[in-house]
């Protein structure tokens, strides 16, 4: 998992949302944790998640399982998904295999040559999926899920398809959405190179 390596299990929330669609209050309902990393998680509790005006009904539910990801938290995902400025991409099950994972390797290996902050979190969730997927057993099912923001970021989901877990999050930029200035300032290289 992303924010917390290691972490797997269940845990079940029930939300009571106001009239506004903010959440108003939140009560564990059932948790099936089997790793002692748990202890390591922020709590939940109705503050925090009542402060989150993301309605949960608009996101693909794999983004509502891992709801608690810092990054539904900024401040510019949160208001593209609470209006609506999104579209979602979910993709079928299918068994990984090690092409998958090399691919994924010649991703990092390529994006070591960059060394501007996006790239160096590109390469940081690549390499965190990379590690998920040498843990996984042979054949496992994985399913992958993305939200394409307006403003031309895509936030990528992958997980057990089998068990929902969370294994790596990768946040992208589609340089046809983005000036030749942001691009530059992504990449440290110019739009046009």
């Amino acid at each position: 998992m992303a924010d917390h390596p290691g972490l797997e299990g269940r845990i079940r929330v029930r939300f009571t949302v106001g009239s506004k669609g903010q959440v108003t209050t939140s009560a564990l309902d059932v948790s099936t944790m089997n790793n002692p990393t748990v202890a390591c998680a922020p709590p939940l509790n109705a503050r925090s998640l009542a402060a989150r005006t993301v309605d949960p009904l608009n996101l693909p539910e794999p983004f509502v399982r891992h709801g608690s990801l810092s990054i539904l938290a900024e401040s510019s995902v949160e208001s593209a998904i609470r209006d609506g400025r999104f579209r979602s991409t979910s993709w079928q099950p299918s068994r990984w295999s090690p092409a998958f994972l090399r691919i994924y390797r010649l991703r990092a290996t390529h994006l070591g040559r960059f060394s501007t902050p996006h790239a160096e979190q590109l390469r940081a969730g690549i390499l965190g999926l990379c590690a998920a997927l040498e843990r996984l057993p042979p054949e496992c099912p994985i399913a992958s899920c993305s939200l394409d923001l307006d403003d031309g970021r895509s936030i990528m989901l992958f997980e057990r398809a089998d068990t929902n877990a969370l294994l790596g999050l990768l946040s992208m930029v589609d340089r046809r959405m983005v000036s030749e200035r942001e691009w530059e300032t992504l990449w440290g290289i110019p739009a046009s190179g």
